[in-house]
């Protein structure tokens, strides 16, 4: 589906009186949202311990020489059911620890020989206690057990280009998003930029046939000719969010963001109202409960100039709220309490939440304001240990 500009504004008008006023006929699941993050909205009055529960978690590992830069590349799962945390780093492999952040075991390695792997893409499925990471050499997945067996040609062959969360489990099929051409041309003084991205789905158990296969178009960008051919600043990725109202499909170069459901029909979920050219954001989601919504704005694509807006909505009655950082606080916006979960911070299961800190950052910048809790994981940290975890988990969020 493919929603033109001039029916973009027509449904603006009457979504966003129908959706402010509606507060009468409220429902779990907001059906389509029209949302102009240029408004002056109030700030946000709750917490984020009002919504969520936080826990800081050290992650081990160093004893057995695996250091970790970052997880921020290549994202973490949380199994709730076996108290199990998922997590890849490019160099590294995927690792799997306790929920108190004790390593346990690299899931199979790196290289290119049997149950070995060139990617640290993965996808998790407790109820199978299964683990299967792409390698894109062998254009398969690679199924391992949570006790890191190989089981041998039991994964999914496709031709993938994955990025991190450009793939998502719904309802026993792996929904992969991936760019399928680019086209761009000149003029004006301008370079204009038009991307396909295809979705697709592919069934777990080898049995199902593909459901459906879409094509997502881009809205073009466009640029000031001296940018020349650099693909990587002219095409920003999109990628998928695990929700409660089912997987949703954002891109930052979209006005519209679409949410594929049980059913696997994708319907538009949130449309972006404003409108600025060269400068202009995106808006996508970034978590949600029974009551809110949570979105973060993103003003300006350009290296360096980057700004994160976050805002809440609340469903109850369409009102929505900015959240505001705290200026004045030593702290890092995370743990100032506030409301501000963004892209870096996206989990692969719909109600968790990360955000992870150097140990030693934290020691030589904000030691003394730290909550006791994470102080004391601090306290047992030197310069050479691995991210503390601070994990959010929404209360209230329901499986589909």
């Amino acid at each position: 589906m493919f929603l033109t500009q001039n029916r973009i504004n027509r449904l603006s008008l009457f979504f966003s009186v129908v959706i402010v006023l509606s507060s009468c006929s409220y429902s779990d699941e907001l059906d389509f949202f029209v949302f102009d993050p240029s408004q002056d909205y109030p700030e946000f009055p709750l917490s984020l311990s009002d919504v969520a529960e936080i826990s800081y978690i050290k992650l081990g590992g160093e004893e057995d020489g695996v250091f970790i830069p970052t997880l921020k590349s290549s994202g973490i799962f949380v199994d709730s059911l076996h108290d199990r945390i998922f997590a890849s780093h490019f160099n590294i492999g995927v690792l799997e620890f306790d929920i108190h952040g004790m390593f346990l075991r690299r899931i199979g390695r790196l290289g290119r020989g049997p149950g070995e792997y060139m990617n640290v893409y993965f996808y998790v499925q407790p109820e199978e206690e299964r683990v299967g990471v792409y390698d894109p050499v062998k254009e398969k997945f690679l199924i391992y057990t949570y006790d890191g067996t190989f089981l041998e040609d039991e994964g999914i062959s496709a031709s993938l280009f994955p990025g991190f969360l450009t793939f998502l489990l719904q309802d026993g099929y792996l929904i992969d998003y991936n760019p399928s051409s680019v086209i761009y041309y000149e003029r004006d003084g301008r370079t204009i930029v038009m991307s396909e991205r295809t979705l697709s789905l592919f069934p777990l158990d080898g049995m199902r046939d593909k459901v459906i296969e879409d094509i997502h178009y881009e809205k073009p960008r466009v640029l000031p000719l001296d940018w020349g051919e650099d693909y990587y600043k002219l095409m920003m990725p999109g990628h998928l969010i695990p929700s409660r109202s089912g997987i949703i499909l954002s891109t930052y170069r979209s006005d519209t963001t679409y949410v594929i459901g049980n059913d696997f029909n994708r319907r538009p979920f949130l449309v972006n109202k404003r409108h600025n050219g060269v400068q202009e954001g995106c808006l996508y989601p970034s978590g949600e409960t029974n009551d809110y919504l949570f979105l973060c704005y993103q003003n300006n694509l350009l290296e360096g100039q980057n700004r994160l807006y976050f805002f809440a909505i609340d469903k109850k009655s369409g009102q929505a709220y900015k959240v505001t950082e705290d200026v004045s606080s030593p702290l890092p916006g995370p743990l100032q309490g506030r409301i501000q979960p963004d892209d870096d911070g996206l989990t692969k299961n719909p109600e968790y939440r990360f955000f992870e800190f150097s140990p030693q950052e934290l020691k030589e910048n904000c030691y003394d304001y730290l909550p006791p809790d994470l102080k004391a994981l601090v306290d047992q940290c030197d310069e050479n240990s691995n991210p503390i975890l601070m994990l959010i988990k929404f209360k209230d969020v329901t499986h589909n």
